[in-house]
């Protein structure tokens, strides 16, 4: 999601993605062993996706007008936050491939949980363009990124999750929830993004 800042923010960039190879050798130079980086300006380096993430969004203008908006950016980024780490990863992290598992996690998933998490963005959204009215925020690029890796048919958004793809509730779930359909649709197609994502890499794995 980061790239997805940056090219709202119409930012130039140098777009440096490590092989397997070159990764060893940057990793013993990095202060946590680990990447995403951002290197701004001369001798400014950020880490962590957050970090990252808001520090862009604040310098292209995507956290709101005021204290009382950016809160509510943050308070919308925390809540998928918390779908992330309390639904998500124990299915990224479990190696067991059992089908019967695959298809109860699926069920609970889009029947159950992800609704959950939707409903007060749905409402939150009511007739809304975005989360903080007519203009884009990193709200919007937080839940639009989560539904596209969960809902999008494109592949290789899918394969993130080939533990849940054996039902067809991922491409059904939002059309219970209209308004969130809708910010979807918007910020795909907002200047700037909408480039980006036609061009991006075409082996991009990543959803950013």
């Amino acid at each position: 999601m980061t790239r997805w800042i940056l090219a709202i923010g119409g930012l130039d960039y140098e777009d440096v993605r490590l092989t397997d190879e070159q990764w060893p050798k940057v990793k013993v130079t990095t202060l946590f062993g680990q990447v995403p980086m951002l290197n701004y300006g001369d001798d400014v380096v950020i880490y962590q996706t957050y970090a990252i993430q808001r520090f862009l969004a604040r310098k292209v203008q995507l956290l709101g007008r005021d204290e009382v908006e950016e809160a509510k950016c943050d308070m919308i980024c925390e809540h998928i936050s918390d779908f992330w780490n309390t639904q998500l990863l124990p299915i990224m992290m479990d190696k067991d491939k059992n089908e019967e598992k695959r298809q109860q996690w699926a069920k609970e998933l889009f029947g159950e949980k992800l609704p959950k998490y939707l409903r007060p963005l749905e409402e939150m959204l009511d007739s809304k363009d975005f989360f903080l009215g007519k203009k884009i925020s990193l709200a919007d690029l937080v839940v639009v990124e989560l539904l596209r890796i969960l809902c999008d048919s494109i592949e290789p958004m899918r394969s993130k999750f080939i533990q849940v793809d054996s039902l067809g509730e991922r491409d059904q779930v939002l059309k219970e929830f209209p308004n969130v359909l809708g910010l979807m649709k918007r910020v795909e197609n907002y200047p700037g993004l909408k480039q980006w994502l036609e061009k991006r890499p075409k082996n991009e794995d990543e959803n950013f």
